[in-house]
């Protein structure tokens, strides 16, 4: 049985977590216009049967574009936002 602390529930903001601290260390080396701003984890894996990578595990910008543009679109809107 799962701990608590591993509950599928907490799941996703564990690895947002996780994620945000290594984007925070990458951040503090870089110049404020290199830096990520937003980001979000997404449950979809990027696989060549979703159509998101080619067979050489390349992503397809456009497919990934096209896939999340809501997403996408939504962190545009947040950074835009005063």
């Amino acid at each position: 049985m799962d701990s608590p602390v591993d509950s599928p529930v907490d799941r996703p903001a564990r690895v947002r977590d996780i994620v945000q601290a290594r984007v925070d260390k990458v951040n503090a080396e870089l110049a404020r216009f290199e830096q990520i701003r937003k980001f979000r984890v997404m449950e979809v894996p990027l696989t060549v049967a979703s159509g998101l990578l080619t067979t050489t595990l390349k992503v397809k910008r456009k497919k990934v574009w096209e896939t999340f543009k809501r997403e996408l679109d939504g962190l545009y809107e947040e950074a835009a936002a005063p």
